[in-house]
């Protein structure tokens, strides 16, 4: 559940807004007192609920992106990592990955921007179902059937998801999800490095 800013960060910067990363080393004891959801890019923290949770640096709201080098794989893999390290001798110190959005204000005011996205044979489009969205009449010819494929990840194995009737199991939505934040992370990153490039070539210009 998320707040009214963040909803309101989410739907004015589509997602793209600027985060700093932290870097925080949590023993498997502790962490195991850290509640998460699934989130964009990995898992959100939701609650600390120790002292020692609430003493390191990370906060509420921050996204965990990777534990110990490797991607997380949302609420689940958090889960799943927990539960291994508290029954490894000696535990573990898990090397936690986190981005943190920048408090920087809000476009003001809010841009209605409105989208659209011809489609030919062959295309595809990525969007998130919590914004507006619809389709156009068909104009193709009478008699032409238009198909789509329509590729939902849900936010937990535990959400009958959009067509409940496709029969995905919960191991291969997990593995969707997975691979999607992935894309995600490679296009973000790849945007970021390029736009400090560019920056860093209009300086030395």
């Amino acid at each position: 559940n998320e707040t009214s800013r963040q909803a309101k960060r989410r739907l004015y910067c589509g997602g793209r807004q600027r985060t700093e990363v932290i870097e925080v080393e949590v023993s498997a004891e502790v962490a195991k007192n850290v509640r998460v959801a699934d989130s964009r890019l990995g898992a959100v923290l939701r609650r600390l609920n120790s002292a020692e949770a609430q003493q390191l640096t990370w906060r509420i709201g921050d996204e965990i992106t990777h534990v110990d080098g490797a991607p997380l794989d949302g609420s689940d893999g958090w889960e799943e990592l927990i539960d291994a390290a508290m029954v490894a001798v000696p535990q573990p110190q898990l090397q936690v990955r986190l981005e943190r959005p920048l408090d920087e204000p809000l476009p003001e005011p809010p841009p209605l921007l409105l989208v659209g996205a011809p489609l030919v044979p062959g295309d595809a489009v990525v969007y998130d179902s919590r914004t507006f969205h619809w389709g156009m009449e068909h104009h193709g010819a009478a008699a032409e059937t238009r198909y789509v494929l329509y590729a939902n990840f849900k936010s937990s194995a535990g959400h009958l998801g959009v067509h409940p009737d496709t029969g995905a199991t919960p191991e291969t939505v997990r593995a969707a999800r997975a691979a999607f934040q992935r894309r995600l992370l490679e296009i973000r990153d790849g945007a970021l490095a390029r736009l400090a490039g560019a920056s860093c070539d209009a300086e030395g210009g």
